[in-house]
């Protein structure tokens, strides 16, 4: 049953204990609010539906974050790159907890990023990786939140993927931009690059072992979608001694 009663300040105070539940409290200004918050919580109690959200209501989003970072995202390919994302995400809502992050704070981030000229993919990126830290809370942790405030925000529109390849006269001028870096291998990674249409983090992990040079073949064990490949390597440029220098040559015995 609930139990009413009065602080010296005025204040008042609302305990409800039902046998199996966890004895719940909270004070009020006046005796009405007290009664009415009891009468709440013993309806939903008595019928089954009565959560309590005191952990929701203490847990930070830097803790959720935090914790995500421990036990989601190693676990994941693009671990490192996510990493980063939610470390921008807990600078920017660290302060909020789980309950009271609204989607209008969500809705202003976006905008804020859109008007910093980030590209609407990564805009994208950084609203599907909190929202997924609200449905992990939720689904794994067993936080009894309100809702996913991020999946009522709008997503902005992606840009168009590229339909033109570079031009010859582009292609020699990007080599040449390059050739003034202090890397010697960014050339040789552009090259690959343009031959093969391999993405950056597969160009990075390529290990000779992956190169059939009798093939003109490099064998991609892990893509972006989880599946393993096989890339065709031109004979007029990726074979070439400049090109395969990029590859990552074996250990010295």
């Amino acid at each position: 049953m609930a139990y009413i009663r009065q602080y010296a300040n005025g204040r008042w105070q609302a305990v409800v204990r039902r046998r199996g539940y966890p004895s719940k409290s909270e004070s009020f200004t006046s005796r009405k609010d007290a009664v009415q918050w009891a009468r709440s919580v013993e309806t939903k109690v008595d019928g089954g539906t009565y959560s309590d959200r005191s952990l929701a209501e203490r847990t930070t989003m830097a803790a959720a974050i935090d914790r995500y970072l421990e036990e989601v995202t190693p676990g994941k390919r693009s671990a490192r790159s996510e990493t980063q994302r939610l470390n921008q995400l807990r600078r920017i809502f660290g302060k909020h907890t789980l309950v009271t992050l609204q989607r209008e704070e969500i809705a202003k981030y976006r905008d804020q990023r859109l008007r910093d000229r980030k590209a609407p993919g990564t805009v994208i990126k950084d609203l599907n990786t909190l929202s997924h830290v609200f449905e992990v809370a939720i689904k794994d942790w067993g936080l009894p939140l309100p809702g996913n405030p991020v999946k009522l925000v709008r997503r902005p529109k992606a840009s168009r993927g590229r339909d033109r390849r570079i031009t010859p006269e582009e292609y020699e001028r990007l080599k040449a931009a390059c050739k003034e870096s202090r890397s010697p291998l960014l050339v040789p990674i552009v090259v690959l690059a343009v031959e093969t249409a391999m993405r950056l983090g597969e160009l990075l992990s390529l290990r000779w072992s992956d190169i059939d040079l009798d093939r003109r073949v490099a064998k991609l064990d892990m893509t972006k979608n989880g599946d393993s490949r096989v890339v065709p390597l031109s004979t007029l440029t990726a074979l070439t001694p400049t090109a395969i220098r990029a590859v990552r040559r074996p250990p010295e015995p």
